[in-house]
């Protein structure tokens, strides 16, 4: 049975993408072109009104603004701030479903047919939310087990992080209240909401994040890192603090 065709967007967050936009534009048109699909198959003709795809601006100083509207994508200007730049999206977003995608991660044509059957299938959609499995995208064998242990640890805790996709529906959504306000770990905090009133939704079909990070800056210290700051964020320690040790180890 196909999914029902119901409005799903797309929300990307970017800050100085110029170069990378071409990457996003081939990923909507690989989603328009499942809705495309979908419509062949139930007979209907409306798939530019079902599947957008919108940038979050946060200020860059290249052309991703001037890029991103060439392309088509509809595009939102406001401050930085990942949280900020993704609530943003979603006040002005017209699909039931969100997706929150980071500007280095790539779904595929199987993904997006397992988000929305899923979705589809659902029994309590107003608070479905979840996330897809995720692949690395180096080529390191240390990569494939970082990976692993990422995706093991989110189906063991029901936590999700931004690299792996994180997707609600619009109205679960908006009972959360968004993604809270802080400059780090927003994506953990509201999946720890979120978890708490509904089981997430855990999709087998890898999407693609960019392994760069742990390329430029060390495979063991990014790792250290990233464990030693969710520690101590579970421990009380505020999202402030975190931002500010995150961005001085990235010097």
């Amino acid at each position: 049975m196909s999914p029902n065709l119901k409005p799903i967007s797309v929300i990307t967050p970017v800050l100085n993408e110029a170069k990378n936009l071409s990457i996003l534009a081939e990923q909507k048109r690989l989603l328009q072109r499942v809705f495309s699909n979908l419509e062949a198959e139930q007979g209907s003709s409306s798939s530019s009104n079902l599947a957008e795809w919108i940038l979050v601006d946060g200020g860059s100083n290249d052309q991703t603004v001037e890029t991103a509207k060439d392309l088509g994508f509809s595009v939102i200007e406001t401050t930085a701030g990942r949280a900020h730049q993704q609530n943003a999206g979603a006040k002005h977003a017209n699909g039931e479903l969100l997706l929150f995608l980071h500007a280095d991660t790539q779904l595929s044509e199987a993904a997006i047919w397992q988000l929305l059957s899923y979705w589809q299938a659902d029994p309590v959609q107003h608070r479905f939310w979840g996330r897809f499995d995720v692949k690395l995208s180096g080529s390191k064998l240390m990569f494939r087990l970082i990976e692993r242990m990422i995706n093991l640890r989110s189906r063991c805790t029901g936590i999700s992080t931004g690299d792996q996709g994180q997707f609600f529906s619009r109205v679960f959504f908006l009972e959360l209240g968004g993604f809270p306000q802080q400059p780090l770990m927003e994506d953990i905090e509201i999946s720890k909401r979120a978890k708490r009133l509904a089981r997430p939704c855990y999709l087998s079909q890898k999407i693609t994040t960019s392994s760069r990070r742990w390329e430029q800056f060390g495979t063991w210290r990014t790792i250290r890192l990233m464990w030693r700051l969710r520690w101590q964020y579970w421990l009380g320690a505020s999202a402030h603090e975190l931002s500010q040790q995150y961005r001085n180890d990235q010097r």
